[in-house]
């Protein structure tokens, strides 16, 4: 009987913390808040009107109790509500429950204030930076025809827990929200996912980068942003179901290294998806755009992942041309192709791979 009774309350115990950490009405609006998108302490200052000291120790007692978790970006921390199925649907039906309220309503105008102006910021900083990267990939890869052959792929690896590496401006990050919903919500029409579980995780090196990412995928519970670096990932072994690695490879130092890692973090049968650019002869790109390899052939990427089988597609970009003055007195103009072919390459982890020590890397 004591036993039973010490078992009982072994099970009940988080909960009861849980329970009790949720139990003061702003400690509920911020992990409702936290529910709906990541938020650093001066948002969430912002939104429910505490001082910062007020809110800083309602996201602690929140963290201890294992309601949010904590990401540090710089000198910014943002926070979450854990991936943990049970806390995340009961602070739905609670946020359904209070629908009518009236201070819940004024936190979500709240909230979308603080989206357009993460927006806005974005835009303003990365008008010559980062809004560029897209514009780069549109013009020098047949961009729309790589998305398509992605989409249909994961239509078909049906993920759950997805790792972007080096997610540069939430591309492909917003393509995959688009087509599975987060846990508990209804089957999406159209989909082909049927509703399936997921959370999507993007981490890239550059503070800039994530900011534009921020702003795009605000909104999207289940999008995670992190900074991080792809060759020392901050994730256990086993941690994800698909990794994705697009059009980052070709800047690494070492790409073996980098797969290495992105192997390390995937569960046995869990599926690595590459897409980077063919090998070319763009050599002006080293200096222009700071690239540090010329694209990639099978056989490379077939050794470094080994001893998982890979599968490629590959997109080419012959269409992708540009008309350049070749005379300077007859302003003769002759057309050049500056599109680069473009692999999609994929393949599944076994299910008895090797594996590393099990902790994250600092």
């Amino acid at each position: 009987m004591v036993r039973s009774i010490q078992v009982l309350d072994d099970v009940l115990s988080p909960t009861c913390t849980i329970l009790k950490a949720l139990a003061s009405p702003a400690r509920l609006r911020i992990a409702l808040l936290c529910a709906r998108s990541e938020l650093s302490v001066g948002e969430l200052v912002t939104v429910i009107g505490h001082s910062q000291p007020r809110v800083s120790q309602y996201l602690k007692v929140l963290i201890e109790a294992g309601v949010l978790t904590r990401t540090q970006e710089g000198a910014r921390a943002y926070h979450r509500v854990v991936d943990d199925p049970p806390v995340r649907a009961l602070l739905t039906r609670v946020a359904a429950m209070l629908v009518d309220d009236t201070t819940w309503t004024k936190d979500l105008v709240g909230l979308k204030s603080i989206w357009v102006q993460r927006q806005r910021r974005a835009e303003a900083y990365f008008d010559r930076h980062a809004r560029r990267w897209d514009d780069i990939r549109r013009r020098d890869i047949a961009s729309e025809a790589i998305d398509q052959v992605f989409v249909r792929l994961v239509d078909d690896l049906r993920p759950g827990r997805v790792l972007d590496i080096g997610c540069g401006t939430g591309h492909c990050m917003a393509l995959l929200a688009e087509r599975i919903e987060p846990a508990g919500a209804a089957p999406v029409a159209g989909t082909g996912m049927a509703g399936a579980a997921m959370s999507i995780t993007g981490i890239d090196n550059a503070p800039a980068m994530l900011a534009l990412a921020r702003s795009k995928l605000s909104g999207l519970a289940h999008c995670h942003l992190r900074q991080a670096d792809m060759m020392r990932l901050p994730f256990v072994d086993q941690a994800f179901d698909m990794v994705l690695v697009s059009m980052v490879l070709h800047y690494a130092d070492d790409p073996g290294q980098a797969l290495r890692e992105a192997r390390r973090v995937l569960r046995p049968g869990g599926a690595i998806v590459i897409i980077d650019l063919c090998e070319h002869n763009r050599i002006q790109l080293r200096e222009s755009e700071g690239h540090r390899w010329l694209g990639f052939s099978d056989q490379a990427l077939a050794d470094w992942l080994t001893p998982v089988t890979i599968t490629s597609i590959i997109v080419s970009a012959k269409n992708r041309k540009e008309y350049c003055k070749t005379n300077r007195k007859t302003d003769h103009k002759t057309e050049r192709n500056i599109g680069l072919d473009c692999g999609v390459w994929w393949g599944r982890v076994p299910q008895s791979h090797e594996q590393g020590d099990g902790h994250a890397r600092a």
